[in-house]
Order: C-alpha cells, then sequence, then structure tokens
C-alpha cells in the first residue's frame, strides 16, 4: 500500500522543525514500501541486500538533508523511490563489474585480443597455453595471486578491466589514465603504451605459469 499523501506534509514538517521522533516516522512508513518497490522494478537484482541498502541509504539521506524534498513537486514516496532507485544502479553497476573481474581472474583462457594491439594468434596461443583449466584449483589460485603481483596499481587494474569489457574508446581509457588533457593523437599514443605495457605482462604471466607447470 502506498502511504497516504498527508502523512508526506506532516513527516517532512517534523523533520525540518527537527522533531526528535520524525526519523523513525520516516522508516516506519516508507521503508518496507519502498523495498517491496524496489524488488518489483528491479525483478533481475538477485542480491536482496543491494535493494535494502539503497532504501535505507535514501530515507537516511532525506532524514540529513530534508530540505532535498520539494513538496510541491512530487510525492515524498516517490522522491525516496527515485533517490535508492539511483542509487541501487549504481550498486548493480558495481557489482556486475566486480563479477566481471572475478571472471576473468577465475577463467584467464576466455582473455580477448586486446584491441588497439596487433597480437598475433601464435603469440595468443603461446600466451593461453600455460595457464591452468578451472578444474585446476590450485593452479587457479596460483594465477590470482600471480595477477595480483602484477597489477598491483589500480590505474593498470582500471585498464585491464576496460580491455576485459571490450572498451575500444580512447577516451574511456584517457579519463582513467587523467591525461584528458592531451591532444588526441597524444592520447592514442599514450593509451597505446599502457595496453601494450599490459599485454606483456600478460604474457609474462603465461610463461611463467607455463614454467611452472
Amino acid at each position: 500500500m502506498i502511504p497516504p499523501e498527508d502523512s508526506d506534509l506532516k513527516i517532512h514538517k517534523s523533520l525540518l522543525d527537527r522533531d526528535p521522533t520524525a526519523p523513525a516516522s520516516v522508516a516506519e512508513t516508507y521503508l518496507d514500501y519502498m523495498i517491496r518497490t524496489l524488488r518489483l522494478k528491479f525483478r533481475e537484482c538477485t542480491d536482496d541486500t543491494l535493494i535494502q541498502d539503497a532504501a535505507t541509504d535514501a530515507i537516511l539521506n532525506y532524514i540529513q538533508h530534508p530540505e532535498t524534498f520539494k513538496p510541491g513537486q512530487s510525492k515524498l514516496s516517490t522522491y525516496l523511490i527515485m533517490s535508492a532507485r539511483g542509487d541501487l544502479l549504481n550498486a548493480l553497476g558495481k557489482d556486475k563489474r566486480r563479477k566481471d573481474r572475478e571472471e576473468f581472474m577465475a577463467s584467464p583462457v576466455e582473455l580477448p585480443t586486446l584491441p588497439g594491439n596487433n597480437i598475433q594468434e601464435d603469440d595468443k596461443a603461446d600466451l593461453l597455453s600455460g595457464i591452468p583449466s578451472e578444474s585446476d584449483n590450485r593452479g587457479m589460485g596460483a594465477l590470482n595471486e600471480m595477477a595480483e603481483e602484477l597489477f598491483p596499481d589500480p590505474v593498470d587494474r582500471e585498464v585491464l578491466r576496460l580491455i576485459t569489457e571490450g572498451e575500444r574508446s580512447t577516451a574511456a581509457f584517457a579519463k582513467v589514465l587523467g591525461i584528458t588533457n592531451m591532444r588526441e593523437q597524444e592520447q592514442k599514443e599514450t593509451v597505446k603504451r599502457h595496453k601494450d605495457r599490459i599485454k606483456k605482462r600478460l604474457e609474462r604471466l603465461g610463461k611463467r605459469l607455463k614454467t611452472n607447470g
């Protein structure tokens, strides 16, 4: 059931007046409704914690900054849902990127051809030949440790993430590398150097695994 509209103004005014009971009233009136609504809108979200956190954060943000709600523009329930929706979309995006990185590290044989680099098929085969299969748990653990060792710089890890996601835009890489102030050609050359460097590290990783195997 949608919270009654007359409760909006009453609760909102009590927050503005710093009524000590107002925060609890906000949570009691809107939290369950928000969680149910978000579950319906985001059926693809399998982690209910993300939904609950988004709803809770939206309420806390409103309690801390009640002046951001404009009663004449929307209902309070609508305002809170929209706020939680933005947080949930961000959380789902981060969760997907995390899972993609974990999948990449757990299945290195799926490593794509790096865009912008002239990787020959023979080189790629040589790179992947020493990487263990998913069934080799000990080998996969070693691979994960070596990968973390090879990419200690978070910027390198972000570049690697873009590569594995199939990103081809120079602008996306330039933003990560902090070189957006450069001319376009300089950006392309700098991005290519970073991609080449990461490619060589991946090749080194493959050779080490092949030698150790």
